[in-house]
């Protein structure tokens, strides 16, 4: 191979470096793109399952209670309550409310503590302060619990 052969075929092998190096970014820079706009489309259908109970909410807040009766007022917010926690499971929303249970730190945030009446509840939660979510398996909010102790520490 002369000389002149061995810089054309370098010139050739740093041109298509060149190509592929911009192909690469061209590639990355566009995944990055998709996937944000994909986060975006989540993010709109998400918040489309919520409409409707936004939606009832505005009716309730609009209806009149001048009678003082708040029966019916809380019955309408029980019933978007009970439509809104359906709307969150349709998605993959589940509730962690873990009363009875074992205490899992994985799962579970104890703020408090209690002297179970049986020291076979020792470790197990007592009361649920603040429900805890998982997001299609993945805990996005831990349940903060009172756990049951017999010696006072966990």
């Amino acid at each position: 191979m002369t000389a002149r052969e061995a810089v054309a075929a370098l010139k050739e092998v740093e041109d298509r470096f060149l190509r592929l190096a911009a192909e690469y970014d061209n590639y990355r820079k566009r995944t990055t793109r998709e996937k944000a706009e994909s986060f975006d489309r989540g993010g709109a259908d998400f918040a489309r399952h919520l409409f409707t109970t936004l939606d009832d909410l505005d009716r309730l807040l609009a209806a009149e209670t001048s009678s003082g009766d708040v029966g019916p007022f809380r019955e309408g917010l029980e019933l978007i309550v009970r439509k809104l926690a359906k709307e969150l499971e349709s998605v993959g929303m589940e509730v962690i409310d873990p009363v009875g249970k074992k205490f899992d730190p994985s799962e579970h945030d104890a703020v408090a503590l209690a002297v179970p009446q049986e020291p076979s509840l020792d470790d197990t939660v007592a009361n649920t302060l603040q429900k805890g979510y998982r997001f299609r398996g993945v805990v996005i909010r831990p349940a903060k619990v009172q756990v049951y102790s017999v010696d006072g520490a966990l």
